[in-house]
């Protein structure tokens, strides 16, 4: 890497690492999942390659667990053994988790844009950051999506790299990795198939994207959770789009996954913009040499980039692709273009300072867009609930429901000792029981109120958890006689009637405490 390019690495990851510090305060974090991983890796390995996991009895994952993000954990559990070492703060926020996972996927894509001999690297590398204010969001948090995007740059390199079959390993390794360390690894596909159809070789062209794909399933295969990575990669990925594109969603995915509206698109004209001139770009190649423009070294990256673009329709989280293929794609095309006119106008000093400029401005705007949404908003874990269940004494291994998903990683991580109902993510309770699944979507949104007994025949426990990020549920509930054990400021643990001849409960210290 140039002097340049690190100082633009250093650049953007201290842009980011500033609007962490800057809306974030002690204990909190930007994403209510990071408090999952966390846990997860500090468990260690012996537990996330377990194959169950006791801590959701209504999830496909209480008796068949397999972890999704594998590589990540154990990547995570290395670096916080690491910081505990030498005695640095492991609590949040998780800063140093974010800066290291952060400036890998900066260093993986200015080696990229290195390998394949881009100019303006270091505005690339600052386009990455400020031209998105949705990526913004996604590259500020410390989650597995980091080591994706990471992984799918370096398996370009892999993939241009790979010039006869005696180099099948490298397709294969990258499909492998990929199934251990993330939890979409078909993802790694698109640019196997891309970088295939830009190989003359028509074998290599057809053998990249199946080696890739036999990796995949070696990665599923030769792992502790074989074979339920198969099936929890069929809910995580098949069933969960499923839902998302389903008119009458049974459960209430990541806002992730929902898909892009106008107001989201005009958010992102920067990102349009990009994929407009690599079009317009590519388009005027056409035009002066015809079909051989398709094997220019440009279009792996555009069909990438393009297919990840159209994909932000379907789910938004597609910006994590679209953004960064498209930079590339426009490197690659003002490094590759046989345009005389433009590679005079691109090597003017004032392109660099117009663009440089541009970036600046891009990133000063986002950048307070984020801290005037972000300010105020930290996550934090359901701490006082902890400490109130430790004074009043709750025992150990507690059957705790929880009426919202996505307030497992804040209850797990706060109170671990507990046994809770639903999480990450809310199709892998689905999968196990759709009609409970589904009448509890339905009282929790407020859709369909139910009496105690039919909560507590949904549930199968006397207690369930309605956090601070449902007071309507909770004042609801109230109104319809539901009585509390506990009111904080992060939520209500309510306790529930249990039916003389119910023997379905999961918890057996619910006839000993609080009767």
């Amino acid at each position: 890497m140039r002097k340049l390019e690190i100082v633009s690495c250093v650049v953007a990851l201290l842009f980011l690492s500033g609007l962490r510090l800057h809306t974030l305060d002690p204990g909190q974090e930007n994403s209510h999942d990071t408090y999952y991983h966390v846990v997860m890796a500090d468990l260690g390995p012996g537990f996330f390659m377990s194959r169950k996991l006791p801590y959701m009895t209504m999830s496909y994952w209480f008796e068949n667990f397999s972890d999704k993000e594998l590589g990540f954990h154990l990547l995570l559990w290395a670096l916080r053994g690491s910081m505990r070492a030498v005695n640095l703060e492991t609590g949040a926020p998780f800063h140093i988790e974010h800066m290291f996972l952060a400036l890998l996927l900066l260093v993986c894509f200015s080696l990229t844009a290195r390998y394949f001999g881009m100019p303006r690297i270091q505005l690339l590398i600052l386009g990455l950051v400020g031209f998105s204010p949705f990526l913004l969001t996604r590259l500020v948090a410390p989650r597995p999506h980091l080591l994706g995007i990471s992984l799918m740059l370096i398996a370009c390199i892999a993939f241009d790299k790979m010039n006869s079959l005696r180099q099948w390993y490298l397709a294969f390794a990258c499909g492998f990795v990929m199934a251990w360390a993330y939890s979409n690894p078909h993802f790694v596909l698109l640019p196997a198939v891309a970088f295939g159809l830009h190989k003359e070789n028509w074998r290599l062209a057809v053998c990249i994207p199946v080696l890739t794909l036999a990796g995949i399933a070696a990665g599923f295969t030769l792992h502790p959770q074989f074979p339920n990575t198969f099936v929890n990669w069929k809910i995580q990925c098949v069933d969960v789009m499923l839902v998302s594109f389903s008119r009458d969603n049974p459960v209430v995915l990541g806002t992730e996954l929902r898909p892009a509206n106008w107001s989201f698109i005009l958010a992102e004209f920067m990102l349009i913009a990009v994929f407009i001139v690599n079009i317009t770009l590519f388009v005027r190649r056409w035009m002066t040499q015809g079909s051989s423009a398709l094997f220019c070294r440009q279009s792996p990256f555009l069909l990438i980039s393009t297919v990840a673009t159209l994909g932000v329709f379907l789910a938004i989280r597609g910006v994590e692709y679209a953004l960064p293929f498209n930079m590339l794609a426009l490197g690659m095309a003002l490094s590759d273009s046989s345009d005389t006119k433009l590679q005079r106008y691109v090597g003017r000093p004032g392109f660099s300072i117009a663009f440089a400029l541009l970036l600046l401005v891009a990133m000063v705007v986002n950048g307070r867009g984020y801290i005037r949404k972000a300010t105020g908003l930290g996550i934090t874990p359901y701490d006082d609930f902890a400490e109130w269940a430790e004074t009043a004494g709750m025992p150990e291994g507690t059957y705790v429901a929880n009426a919202n998903w996505s307030d497992f990683p804040l209850l797990l991580y706060a109170a671990p000792q507990f046994i809770y109902s639903l999480g990450i993510d809310p199709m892998f309770a689905y999968h196990k029981y759709p009609d409970r699944v589904t009448r509890l979507e339905m009282f929790r949104t407020g859709k369909h109120l139910i009496s105690q007994e039919e909560l507590y025949e949904i549930v199968k426990s006397r207690f369930i958890f309605v956090s601070r990020y449902n007071r309507a549920l909770s004042t609801d509930m109230y109104k319809l006689g539901y009585r509390s054990v506990y009111q904080g400021r992060d939520g209500d643990l309510f306790i529930l009637p249990k039916p003389q001849r119910d023997t379905t409960s999961h918890d057996p210290h619910e006839s000993n405490w609080l009767n």
